[in-house]
């Protein structure tokens, strides 16, 4: 398999993870581009200024209450 390929192959596994969001879908996918992309946030405010997160500290707490709806 070709770079070329894998790169194609993830792009569409983005695509179609975005697709199956139901909302927040910009918030969600950067969420997950700041996770995956930061070792050194030691909390939610600093996962926010994470430059792959382009999008406000609001918008990160709505990605985070999407997949934990309820108070644990």
């Amino acid at each position: 398999m070709t770079y070329s390929d894998l790169t194609r192959q993830f792009q569409n596994f983005r695509q179609n993870l975005y697709d199956s969001l139901e909302r927040y879908c910009d918030s969600i996918m950067d969420l997950l581009d700041a996770l995956s992309g930061n070792d050194r946030a030691n909390s939610v405010a600093e996962l926010s200024l994470d430059p792959l997160f382009r999008r406000g500290y609001s918008s990160l707490y709505k990605a985070i209450k999407f997949f934990c709806p309820s108070p644990l």
